[in-house]
């Protein structure tokens, strides 16, 4: 479960590089997060994260997580 508190303004990058000039600020004090619960870690944990890390990239106006691929599967960038 994760529940970051205080986070309005803080950025979030597009871009690998810590160098990027495309900062995306969090909109809004509180993100909360709903818990997902995992209990056999041999199941697609990135698959069972997605909605979580999706949720977090939303509040900096993004779509949907920029570490997935089209299919949904975990692909750093």
């Amino acid at each position: 479960m994760v529940t970051p508190l205080g986070v309005k303004g803080a950025y979030m990058y597009d871009s690998p590089s810590k160098w990027c000039h495309d900062q995306r600020p969090i909109d809004r004090d509180s993100l909360v997060i709903p818990e997902v619960l995992i209990e056999d870690l041999s199941c697609d944990v990135a698959a069972t994260l997605r909605l979580a890390f999706d949720m977090i990239w939303n509040a900096c106006g993004f779509p949907y997580s920029l570490n997935c691929n089209d299919d949904g599967k975990w692909e750093p960038r």
